[in-house]
């Protein structure tokens, strides 16, 4: 009897380190919309309460994560530092300071990539070489391990991002308006208009269909961060090893290969 037990227990574990090996090695998307299916409930369940019938989205202030909102809250009191230094690296970038790399642009939903541009600071846990020229945020974004990627968006006058996806529930997208025109300017998030304000933010499932456009004559500066959502104990964990999968795809590999090179600051 116990000799049985043992050899179940051994092919127990077997199995369990062949599963293991096998996932590793599939693309890992499979297993995020896999997991996608398990958290929906909670999901759902945090998006559920949400401003002006627009699905998942919630101002930063009252949202029910609380890490966005002290997120939200640290970045509203250096608002004015964040945005000097923001301007700095405009001012002093020359096109001889950007290496073009397409392939890590979405062409399919971003019809003219030349117009946005991403100041990149953290990017899957990972600090680009732009941090240090944005210390203020650098140094908030380095207070909360739960924020995983975080980026300064610079879309200037003439762009247009057509409907699209991101692909894990396992995070809220926290935006944040740094320089934002009230004219033609804006971001649909299935079907709803959201507007951008400045010393604003609010957090929203980017997993949505989502879309957004500058038909403005001045640059729109937001900040985008994308927050662990703070589940229960067993889906917090599943979120983790999903995201661990995640960093090991050949497109991030390859972005990751492409902030740490030298002398780059600003991605298209």
């Amino acid at each position: 009897m116990i000799y049985r037990m043992f050899s179940v227990i051994i092919l127990l574990v077997i199995f369990t380190i062949v599963l293991i090996i096998w996932l590793w090695y599939r693309n890992p998307y499979y297993l995020i919309t896999w997991w996608n299916r398990m958290i929906k409930s909670e999901c759902d369940q945090q998006d559920s309460v949400s401003l002006n019938g627009i699905p998942s989205y919630q101002d930063a202030w009252t949202c029910n994560n609380k890490i966005v909102i002290e997120l939200n809250r640290l970045i509203q009191l250096n608002h004015d530092d964040i945005l000097m230094e923001v301007n700095s690296i405009i001012e002093n970038h020359t096109n001889s300071d950007v290496q073009i790399d397409s392939s890590i642009v979405h062409k399919d939903w971003l019809k003219d990539e030349s117009k946005w541009r991403p100041i990149w600071v953290r990017f899957m846990n990972e600090w680009s070489k732009t941090a240090d020229n944005i210390p203020t945020l650098k140094r908030i974004a380095s207070l909360f391990p739960e924020i995983c990627t975080l980026h300064v968006s610079i879309f200037y006058p003439g762009t247009t991002v057509i409907e699209h996806r991101s692909p894990s529930r396992a995070f809220h997208r926290y935006h944040y308006g740094l320089k934002v025109s009230d004219a033609d300017i804006g971001l649909n998030i299935s079907g709803y208009d959201v507007k951008w304000k400045e010393h604003e933010g609010f957090l929203w499932d980017d997993t949505l269909p989502h879309s957004a456009w500058n038909h403005t004559s001045q640059p729109r500066i937001v900040i985008f961060a994308d927050v662990f959502r703070e589940f229960s104990n067993i889906n917090a964990v599943g979120s983790k090893i999903i995201y661990s999968l995640l960093q090991r795809t050949k497109h991030v590999a390859h972005v990751k290969t492409i902030l740490q090179r030298e002398g780059i600051t600003i991605l298209l």
